[in-house]
C-alpha cells in the first residue's frame, strides 16, 4: 500500500508585484474498498474511505489557490499487488473479469489514461471527486473482498 503525502504551500509567490496562484491537479489512488465495509480487509477500507475524505478536504481547501484534487477508486486491475498482497497469479485475477459488467478485469494503463484525464485541462472544472474505475464492479454488486480472498 502506497501512502502519498500532499502539501501545498499555501503562500502567494510574489514576484514583481504580481501575484501568481498555485495551479496543478492531484490525484490520489484509492479503491472500491473505501465504499465497501469488510471485515477482512478492514484498516484497508478505512485507509482508502479515509484517503477518499482527505481528498474531498484538500479539494475544497485548496480551490481558491487553483489547485484541483481528485482521487481514481479502481477495483480489480491486473497488477502485481494480486500476486504480493493475495497470492493470485495473473490468470488467476484475470479469472475474476466475468464478475464484471464489462466482462474483463482492467489494466494499468487504463487507469493511466484516466489519472492523464484528470490531470489535463479538459477536466478543468472538475474538483473534489471520487472517480470509479472499476469496469461496472459496482452497478453487479459483485464485489466481495472475501471471495476474492478464497479464489
Amino acid at each position: 500500500m502506497a501512502f502519498i503525502t500532499m502539501t501545498i504551500d499555501d503562500q502567494p509567490l510574489d514576484v514583481d508585484d504580481g501575484i501568481y496562484l498555485i495551479q496543478g491537479s492531484i490525484i490520489n489512488v484509492s479503491s472500491v474498498a473505501a465504499f465497501y465495509p469488510d471485515t477482512s480487509l478492514a484498516g484497508y477500507c478505512a485507509a482508502k474511505a479515509a484517503l477518499d475524505m482527505v481528498t474531498k478536504t484538500y479539494a475544497f481547501t485548496y480551490a481558491s489557490k487553483g489547485v484541483r484534487v481528485n482521487s481514481i477508486n479502481p477495483a480489480v486491475i491486473n497488477t502485481p499487488i494480486f500476486e504480493t498482497n493475495l497470492g493470485m497469479k495473473p490468470e488467476q485475477v484475470e479469472a475474476l473479469g466475468p464478475m464484471m459488467a464489462l466482462g474483463r478485469v482492467g489494466k494499468p494503463e487504463e487507469v493511466a489514461a484516466t489519472i492523464a484525464f484528470l490531470s489535463s485541462k479538459g477536466a478543468g472544472f472538475i474538483t473534489g471527486e471520487t472517480l470509479t474505475i472499476d469496469g461496472g464492479a459496482m452497478l453487479t454488486r459483485w464485489l466481495n473482498f472475501k471471495a476474492l480472498l478464497t479464489q
